[in-house]
């Protein structure tokens, strides 16, 4: 049997093993009262009571041992259990001081996390350098404005939207340096100041801060023909293949349309959303739809397109707000971004009824900001019955990528393309992939002797960087806003804008000199 031996007192010690726990004299300890074997001071004689029914049991006597004890045992102590480390032993205690750095935690990830969502400032000076340095991407595309045919050189390689010129100065030229003793000592009072001329200096020559960018009047903005399998034989390498389905179908010059409210809606705006973005949708609700006068609220339609969700409560919740709003077209397969939902919402279009066929429909995105003004002014000019292809391919890859098409962010068709696209009943591998793309692709198709016209609005639509796009009373849209209060923040800036030049933030606007005519950059410089 395996005995363990420790001292405990003087005179004392514990006797463990499997089934008892005494306590024992130590031998030859004299010291202690009761070491000799007849000192017990229950018994007369001093031995030890044997063990029977009738003997003497103390309170602190332990079994199964058969015999009462001399003395009572300590406590027996727990087996050690591993030791926690220093940092669970403090996250565990609640003091002033864990609760401080959870507070310094806290702030530092939320602080993290919002100057991720922030918008950027780019370095303007490097983002000139970088344009001057080269006009052509990687892919062989400008980084905002590819190339078309009006366009296009000998050698079929597109150059980018005119810019207003800059003044010229002086500073323009290069500058003959002095001689070091001609120079005067420069005073401590100019340190701060800013010359003009060496700012202008600085600046490479027809370069334009693309913020201050005034555009034309939106009036100015026309279609025009264009033959788009131009790209075809120049560089686009992918959705090159003509698609029987659309070759075969009727052309859509055979689908009347007639500039008239007893046709049908002018505009018809889907804005493609999910069950979870109602918060979104909300928002577009209220804000979204500033700029329409009341006489013109008919007129324009709004749809929010979404899928089918494999969630049932967000399901259900969708359901009530359909039933509350009724402004949602939920479509009968799952929800995706490039499996077809445009198509599929493209075909609803085309199968509705005489007296609700809008006269054009557009798609868009639920984190894009449309500037209603503006797009209606261009809308309203154009003519239903041809086949008009609008939006912009600013930023598009087109060169060694794919045919000409409109940024998903915002696009639309007129009537004949839209039907034309719904009795041609598509075949799965002809519309799924990159949905912008493919929608322009699909354009290759189109029988023989249809004209295709094109509305591409460039720099007024696109992506909210902070440089690319400025934000006056000439924008159409703004892309790229995920945040809801980003996007809104972003449209209460445009609105502010149309006020700060004088104008009203409606359509259909007063007819004014000053909301027919937008300043340039020669009036501005010349107003400085």
């Amino acid at each position: 049997m395996s005995l363990t031996k420790k001292r405990t007192s003087r005179g004392q010690a514990i006797q463990l093993n499997r089934n008892r726990v005494f306590l024992r004299p130590l031998s030859g300890d004299s010291s202690h009262p009761h070491s000799h074997p007849h000192s017990h001071p229950h018994s007369p004689n001093g031995d030890l009571p044997q063990s029977s029914p009738s003997a003497y049991h103390p309170p602190y006597a332990y079994g199964p041992y058969p015999h009462s004890y001399p003395m009572s045992p300590p406590p027996l102590s727990p087996a050690p259990s591993p030791s926690p480390s220093s940092t669970l032993r403090f996250i565990r205690k609640r003091s002033p001081l864990r609760n401080l750095l959870f507070l310094l935690l806290f702030a530092a990830t939320f602080g993290a996390l919002w100057l991720i969502v922030q918008p950027k400032e780019v370095d303007l000076a490097r983002y000139a350098e970088t344009r001057a340095g080269g006009e052509r991407g990687a892919f062989g595309h400008t980084p905002q404005r590819p190339g078309r045919p009006s366009q296009a050189g000998a050698n079929g390689e597109g150059r980018r939207p005119a810019v207003p010129d800059r003044p010229a100065s002086a500073a323009d030229s290069p500058a003959v340096p002095s001689p070091v003793d001609d120079l005067e000592p420069e005073s401590d009072d100019d340190d701060d100041d800013d010359d003009p001329d060496e700012l202008a200096a600085s600046t490479p020559v027809g370069w334009e801060d693309p913020k201050q960018h005034r555009f034309a009047p939106i009036e100015e903005e026309k279609p025009r023909e264009m033959d788009l399998r131009w790209w075809v034989e120049h560089g686009a390498t992918w959705f090159l293949e003509t698609i029987p389905a659309l070759r075969d179908a009727p052309a859509p010059s055979s689908f009347a349309c007639t500039n008239d409210p007893e046709f049908g809606p002018l505009l018809l705006i889907a804005v493609f959303s999910t069950a979870k973005s109602w918060e979104k949708r909300d928002l577009i609700r209220v804000l979204g739809r500033t700029g329409l006068a009341p006489a013109l609220a008919a007129q324009v339609q709004f749809r929010f397109v979404v899928g089918r969700s494999n969630d049932q409560a967000w399901e259900d919740r969708l359901k009530l707000e359909m039933d509350r709003y009724g402004d949602i077209l939920q479509l009968d397969f799952p929800e995706n971004m490039d499996d077809g939902k445009t198509y599929q919402f493209f075909r609803w279009v085309g199968g509705r009824e005489g007296g609700e066929r809008p006269r054009f429909a557009m798609k868009t995105d639920d984190d894009t900001f449309l500037v209603l003004p503006n797009l209606l002014q261009v809308i309203s000019s154009l003519d239903c019955s041809q086949n008009v292809y609008f939006g912009t391919s600013w930023g598009a890859c087109i060169e060694n990528c794919y045919p000409f098409y409109m940024r998903g962010m915002a696009y639309g068709l007129s009537w004949p393309l839209i039907r034309w696209l719904t009795v041609a009943n598509l075949a799965y591998d002809d519309y799924r992939s990159t949905e912008d793309a493919r929608t322009g692709s699909w354009f290759l198709s189109l029988p023989e002797g249809e004209k295709m016209f094109v509305l591409d609005l460039e720099r007024r639509l696109g992506d909210h960087d902070g440089i690319s796009i400025p934000i006056n009373s000439g924008t159409v849209a703004l892309h790229a806003m995920k945040s809801n209060w980003l996007w809104a923040e972003v449209g209460v800036q445009v609105m502010n804008a149309w006020k700060e030049e004088g104008l009203e933030y409606i359509y259909p606007r007063p007819e004014s000199p000053q909301a027919r005519a937008l300043p340039t950059s020669a009036d501005a410089a010349d107003a400085s």
